[in-house]
């Protein structure tokens, strides 16, 4: 039996984005607070009084996307705004590790 080569992309929200779908779905759960936006804000607060501002740049991330299973090597991402521009970074960045590995 062969193992499955074929790569699936998985899409999906980090930061700002993550804590917003979060907050909007906590809404209709009666079990569930709301508080996820609240606390991302409160982290972002931190990382600009600390001047962390890579960290703060990653939680105004938006989306990432990414290879499963990883085909050999560290795994490959993408990451943009838009669900579009992040398959679009992750093609990107999959075409120019192949050109580095030769493959």
């Amino acid at each position: 039996m062969t193992a499955n080569t074929n790569p699936t992309i998985a899409i999906y929200p980090v930061g700002l984005l993550a804590d917003l779908q979060h907050d909007w779905r906590a809404r209709s759960n009666e079990y569930e607070s709301p508080t996820s936006l609240c606390h991302g804000l409160r982290y972002l607060a931190a990382c600009i009084r600390r001047q962390d501002w890579s960290a703060a740049r990653a939680w105004l991330g938006g989306y990432n996307a990414e290879a499963t299973p990883s085909v050999g090597g560290p795994a490959l991402y993408g990451a943009g705004w838009t669900r579009r521009r992040a398959a679009a970074a992750l093609a990107r960045r999959t075409l120019t590790a192949g050109k580095e590995t030769g493959r």
